[in-house]
């Protein structure tokens, strides 16, 4: 059933629509021939080349009101900015930052630069929106600067300085990410003493002069000839170079690093070393082995840490693809940069799937990463003893992610570290967890492979 993306409500250009497989733009009568020279000019089929846009061909279907039908190759799942890591809304702001160099070499810009514009494909990060790219032959810099600025560098800069909790959760109501003045006031607290106003006046100027020294054909009539030759001369020697190589620097210079409990569990569990040698336990084989009886075309692992699990499944045959997810933006990270590069199959992003993030212009994670099976390792003892979640909000959310099977551990020792465990309920025992799963599945096996791990797999039946 093609459906109109909740994302497409302010394209001038045409209509995003979306089915299961297909990605179709119905372009607006007015944007006709610019569609036609756009497609004639090179341009696309050479971003398409590069893997930085989506394969695009003019299509046989039919929209009331429309001349021209697009249909754009769909990725196989999307994934969201507030659900990237740092490192991925890095290669994100790269890829646009491409984008809109090689645009110019065919005359034209991106009017857009926000991160809704990029998905993450099995080639990496790809810009998707058509409808961004205008024509300008004689613009002296870039006209989306200024949102670039706003909606990849100062979030990157805001994790740099170690607000990890304000950089998850700024691409949930738009994609503009962060002001100018917000940063400034953050990372200087000074700057508070020329208060707000002030301080909104002075980049409200420095912008003016970046769009006269960018774009000839802005005019005021707040200034005399005179006086608007003058400040585009200033404005033009203040912001002289390159734009894209400019901030392409910018981008790469910008420290990532940072720690949490969960980061590194996957090295510190002796699974994978710094060279990226991988170790594979007795446990993770386990998983592995019911996999290749099972041969699910699609799987989900939940709470994957750094992936090595992951990327492991992801070398099976019969897997056309493999999510993982954590809730650590720092592990999340770590499986970027070390198998994204080399795996076509992995989809990474950040999700907590009990409390999911999400708002009404973006489809949830239930209906983007449904797979076949679905992994949930080493979690659920922290969810129930820890963060105090019922069984049952656990397991809706755990199997609403499930088409057919579910491989879930319990920890009968709780929150057990290998040598002293903490009391627990009377109540949290295996038959306890057993009766829960089977409102859900049968439990097809059961292993005790180790003190403190039993690992159920199940197939779903509710």
């Amino acid at each position: 059933m093609i459906a109109r993306s909740k994302l497409s409500s302010v394209d001038d250009v045409g209509a995003v629509y979306i089915d299961e497989t297909r990605v179709i733009r119905a372009i607006s009568p007015s944007f006709e021939d610019f569609t036609h020279k756009l497609l004639n000019s090179g341009l696309i089929e050479q971003l398409v080349g590069l893997d930085l846009f989506p394969k695009t061909w003019v299509s046989d279907l039919k929209f009331e009101g429309c001349n021209v039908v697009l249909e754009h190759e769909k990725a196989e799942v999307t994934t969201y900015p507030y659900e990237w890591s740092p490192e991925m809304l890095r290669r994100a702001a790269l890829c646009t930052l491409k984008v809109a160099e090689i645009a110019v070499e065919f005359g034209y810009q991106l009017k857009d630069a926000q991160p809704y514009n990029v998905i993450f494909s099995n080639k990496g990060p790809i810009f998707v929106d058509f409808g961004s790219f205008v024509e300008v032959n004689d613009a002296k810099g870039w006209l989306a600067s200024h949102e670039f600025y706003s909606s990849f560098y100062l979030p990157l800069k805001l994790y740099e300085i170690g607000l990890r909790e304000s950089f998850g959760k700024l691409f949930i109501k738009n994609g503009f990410g962060v002001s100018a003045h917000e940063y400034l006031r953050i990372k200087y607290p000074i700057l508070g003493l020329i208060g707000i106003d002030n301080l909104q006046r002075l980049i409200k100027g420095w912008n003016f002069l970046r769009r006269i020294a960018i774009d000839p054909q802005f005019k005021t009539n707040r200034l005399s000839p005179k006086m608007h030759s003058t400040l585009t001369g200033l404005a033009r020697f203040v912001f002289r170079g390159n734009d894209y190589q400019r901030l392409t620097k910018s981008i790469n210079r910008i420290q990532l690093h940072a720690k949490s409990q969960w980061g590194d569990y996957h090295q510190e569990s002796g699974l994978i070393n710094e060279s990226g040698e991988v170790s594979l336990s007795d446990r993770f084989k386990t998983v592995l082995d019911i996999l290749k009886e099972a041969r699910p075309q699609t799987v989900l692992e939940l709470a994957c840490n750094q992936g090595v699990l992951a990327n492991e499944i992801s070398q099976l045959d019969f897997v056309k693809r493999v999510v993982c997810t954590d809730y650590d933006e720092i592990a999340i990270d770590k499986l970027v940069k070390r198998f994204s590069d080399k795996n076509t199959k992995l989809a990474p992003a950040i999700l907590d799937f009990v409390k999911p993030l999400g708002n009404l212009r973006t489809d949830s994670p239930v209906e983007r990463y449904r797979s076949d099976l679905v992994i949930a390792l080493a979690v659920t003892h922290h969810l129930i003893l820890t963060q105090k979640i019922s069984i049952k909000v656990i397991l809706d959310s755990l199997f609403s992610y499930s088409k057919a099977y579910v491989l879930v551990e319990f920890m009968p020792l709780g929150l057990w570290n290998g040598h002293t465990t903490l009391p627990m309920p009377s109540w949290y025992t295996p038959e306890w967890f057993e009766e829960h799963l089977k409102n859900y599945a049968s439990i097809e096996k059961r292993i005790h492979y180790s003190t403190n791990r039993i690992l159920y797999f199940c197939k779903k039946t509710a």
